[in-house]
Formats: C-alpha cells, structure tokens, sequence
C-alpha cells in the first residue's frame, strides 16, 4: 500500500484518459453526481 500510495504522490496517477467514454460509449461523470444519482440505493 505504501508503494502504491508513493505512485500517487508521485504523480503516476494524474493521466485523464477517455477510456470511459470509449468503454461504455457515455461521458464520465463526477463521482458527487454518481453519489446523487443513487444515494437512495444506499439508505
């Protein structure tokens, strides 16, 4: 974990790709909207 926690802070996971949008043919959206869209899953 610690390693993996290095990568981040070391900036290996700052690339924005579109591989969503290619994958599911959908724009990304912000995961506060996701949390929004379903919170009533969850309660």
């Amino acid at each position: 974990m610690i390693s993996l926690n290095q990568c981040i802070v070391q900036g290996f996971a700052e690339e924005i790709t579109n591989v969503v949008e290619e994958v599911t043919g959908k724009k990304p959206i912000l995961f506060d909207q996701f949390v929004e869209d379903n919170k009533a899953i969850w309660l």
